[in-house]
């Protein structure tokens, strides 16, 4: 918080923010009232000011807000490359071997696909007792056997109704939240792009501003890269201001840094592999991070993505598969040449305009851009199969 009322030049009150412990989630609730009354702004303009800076982190910092899942590793390497058509795992759902009208409402379960990796095509529903992932089999929800998995990974928290949150309790190799559009840096910030891992160990963003990151995993590992005013671009190529030729998994043009109204921005430039954040540094307990419809998490190299929870779906298969104790096949009756490359579940029925890519309209109803190529969404039209 002192790094960030520094960087609209009032630093002159954060000793008060200290002492009210005004963190970066209560900062979105502050009023004009509250600046004026409880953290003693008196100066009208001030508080014009603090407001204004305040509504600009709203539009760059990822909020849980609906999105669609973007089309992730190529059509999410299409279910019908594998054999392994998935199942479904309801997990600590109130009186799981009875479930009938008084199952959990859609606002009450988060619901995972897995995309990449050895779960692919598993679904997972996470009621209000959340669910735990890592490597013992004995202790976690969700299992994921992979060396690079630690023992106890990450947990995914329920916190009210159509609200869950997704936290790191210690690993050693990161969880990661795949970068999904511009993102404001924060000093300390860490993501990865390739077989790199950046972190932002330095930042002023006063009148000269200045970023400083460290490369602290990859081939480039101890390297410290300076960024101006002027941004930099980050890849493989030599023509990028900042080139790792080594880094196998890295795009030739992977991603950029670039300043706008006083933010250094990250953004991938539709990469292969993907952008990535990091939740906290090997061996700490991140910060509770929300969740939304179309984020996408990686652990190790499994990949989840977070599906819209209609119950109207999965009540029945979670039914059965609670009565026949036996796996159910979620797309079971959707064909897959006709399915929807973005949840499975229903069948693609809208094209975007002018791109032509077709999705489900379910997926796509708040698209602004196609998952596929990225371009500008200007409208849609509804298919009709006979």
């Amino acid at each position: 918080m002192s790094e960030w009322l520094q960087s609209i030049e009032l630093s002159q009150y954060i000793p008060t923010f200290e002492v009210l412990k005004i963190d970066g989630g209560l900062l979105f609730e502050v009023t004009d009232q509250d600046l004026d009354l409880d953290l003693n702004v008196k100066i009208r303009l001030h508080r014009v000011k603090i407001l204004e800076a305040i509504k600009k982190l709203k539009h760059y910092i990822p909020l849980p807000v609906i999105q669609p899942a973007p089309a992730l590793i190529e059509d999410a390497k299409s279910d019908s490359d594998s054999e392994d058509q998935g199942q479904i795992h309801a997990i600590r759902l109130p009186d799981q071997h009875e479930i009938s009208a008084s199952s959990p409402s859609s606002t009450e379960v988060l619901v995972l696909k897995a995309v990449e990796g050895l779960l692919l095509n598993n679904i997972y529903i996470v009621g209000q007792a959340g669910a735990t992932l890592g490597r013992h089999t004995a202790s976690n929800d969700i299992v994921v056997s992979e060396s690079f998995v630690s023992r106890r990974h990450c947990d995914v928290k329920y916190v009210s109704p159509g609200h869950f949150v997704l936290q790191d309790v210690g690993s050693t190799t990161g969880t990661f939240l795949m970068l999904q559009r511009p993102t404001a840096l924060a000093l300390s910030l860490m993501f990865q792009m390739g077989l790199s891992e950046f972190k932002a160990r330095s930042l002023r963003t006063g009148g000269s501003p200045a970023l400083e990151l460290e490369v602290f995993e990859g081939p480039a590992k101890h390297t410290v890269i300076k960024v101006g005013a002027e941004g930099i671009t980050i890849g493989r190529d030599p023509e990028n201001q900042f080139n790792v030729r080594e880094d196998s998994q890295m795009s030739s043009r992977h991603g950029r840094i670039y300043l706008e109204d006083g933010f250094f921005l990250l953004e991938d430039l539709g990469s292969t592999n993907k952008t990535w954040l990091r939740l906290s540094e090997e061996g700490a307990r991140s910060r509770e991070t929300p969740l939304a419809v179309g984020d996408v998490v990686k652990v190790g190299t499994t990949v989840l993505t977070v599906l819209m929870p209609d119950m109207a779906n999965f009540q029945s298969p979670v039914r059965a598969a609670a009565a026949q104790e036996e796996p159910v096949d979620l797309t079971k009756s959707i064909a897959e040449d006709v399915a929807c490359k973005i949840c499975f579940a229903r069948e693609s029925n809208c094209a975007l305009y002018p791109c032509g890519h077709v999705f489900c309209d379910h997926c796509t109803a708040n698209a602004h851009t196609c998952p596929v190529c990225r371009k500008s969404v200007r409208d849609r039209v509804k298919l009709f199969r006979q």
